[in-house]
């Protein structure tokens, strides 16, 4: 690495002087207050998916959930697309392994989509459902 024009420039330091003055130069965060939370971009999806929304509440405190979360995601299928954004995340597809544990774990590729699922699709969801924790999350909902 040519570190004449850094030396130069910060009058003749050596390398490891260099290091220590980005090291102490570095602020400790990127982050204002407005990183956490784009809440105009949640009014918009709220507002984008509102009924999809409204549909999902029937799953809280649902006591028969994975029997309503099959018939919700067969007789209105444009739910899915809002079940990654309970999540926050984007994609319409969300790859994820299986098992951390074991180290030649498949993945498995979750796709939320608007569209008839299969049964063996629904079973999928459920199961992401169960291991993502949004079931407890429905079932433990409290105002």
């Amino acid at each position: 690495m040519n570190l004449s024009l850094y030396q130069s420039f910060f009058s003749n330091k050596s390398f490891d002087d260099l290091v220590d003055y980005f090291h102490d130069t570095l602020v400790d965060t990127n982050r204002g207050y407005k990183f956490f939370v784009n809440w105009e971009k949640i009014k918009q999806n709220v507002e984008k998916y509102r009924i999809e929304l409204n549909l999902l509440n029937s799953l809280v405190h649902c006591p028969n959930f994975n029997l309503t979360l099959r018939k919700l995601v067969t007789d209105y299928p444009e739910v899915l697309p809002v079940i990654p954004l309970l999540l926050a995340i984007r994609d319409m597809k969300i790859k994820v392994i299986k098992d951390f544990t074991d180290a030649d774990s498949d993945t498995v590729v979750h796709n939320f989509q608007k569209r008839s699922l299969s049964n063996q699709e629904i079973e999928e969801l459920i199961t992401f459902f169960e291991r993502t924790r949004l079931t407890d999350f429905f079932q433990n909902m409290s105002c």
